[in-house]
C-alpha cells in the first residue's frame, strides 16, 4: 500500500465567477462616463467664464458693429464666443471603451469651433446690416437704411481655448478613476 498526500481546493467555481464579474466591472464605461460629464461640465464654465484661467481677447470694434446690427441676430452686448449661443450649448460629453481601456472627453461638431479654440484668419462673408440710427457730431441722430457689408476676410481670429480643462477638474476626474479602482481592489464590484 501506498502513501498519499491529498488536498482539496474549493471556491474555484465562486473564485471564477468572481473574475467574470470583476472583469465587467473593469470593462464599465461607467467612469469614463463621469468623467466625460465632469470634463464637460468644466468646457461649460470656460464659456460662462469667459476664458479660464485667462480671460480671452475682446471682440474687436468691427466684430461688436456687427453683432449689434446684423439681421435676425443682433446682440448689443456681444461677448467672445457667446454671441448666438450656437457654440457654447454645443459641447457635449465623449465616451468609449476599446480594447487598450477607455477614452472621454468633450466633444463639439460646430464647424468654426476649431478656428475659434486655435485661432485663424476670418473667411469672407456678406452681412446684412438692419437699419439703425446713428449719431451725428452735431449731436442729432440720422437713419442708416439696410444695407449688405461685404467682408474681405483675412484678419487675425484670436486663439480663445475653451475646450481646456482646468486643474481642479482633473483632481475630480483622477478621484473618480481612484474610487472606481479601489472598489474593484475592495472586492465591492459585484463579487462575493
Amino acid at each position: 500500500m501506498g502513501v498519499a498526500i491529498i488536498s482539496r481546493i474549493e471556491g474555484i467555481p465562486r473564485l471564477q465567477a468572481n473574475i467574470e464579474t470583476l472583469k465587467a466591472y473593469l470593462t464599465s464605461i461607467l467612469p469614463y462616463k463621469k468623467a466625460a460629464t465632469v470634463l464637460t461640465a468644466s468646457v461649460m464654465r470656460n464659456f460662462a467664464a469667459g476664458g479660464r484661467p485667462v480671460k480671452w481677447e475682446e471682440l474687436s470694434p468691427m466684430t461688436k458693429f456687427i453683432s449689434a446690427h446684423r439681421e435676425g441676430k443682433q446682440n448689443l452686448s456681444p461677448v467672445p464666443l457667446r454671441d448666438t449661443g450656437r457654440l457654447a450649448g454645443s459641447p457635449v460629453p465623449h465616451a468609449a471603451l476599446d480594447s487598450e481601456g477607455g477614452t472621454f472627453g468633450a466633444k463639439t461638431n460646430v464647424s468654426y469651433a476649431r478656428k475659434m479654440q486655435e485661432g485663424g484668419i476670418s473667411d469672407p462673408s456678406t452681412v446684412v446690416i438692419t437699419a439703425f440710427n446713428r449719431n451725428t457730431r452735431s449731436g442729432n441722430s440720422s437713419r442708416v437704411r439696410s444695407y449688405l457689408m461685404h467682408l474681405k476676410g483675412g484678419k487675425r481670429i484670436p486663439a480663445r481655448p475653451f475646450m481646456m480643462i482646468q486643474d481642479a477638474d482633473k483632481d475630480i476626474i483622477r478621484q473618480i478613476f481612484m474610487d472606481w479602482l479601489r472598489e474593484a481592489s475592495n472586492g465591492k464590484y459585484g463579487g462575493k
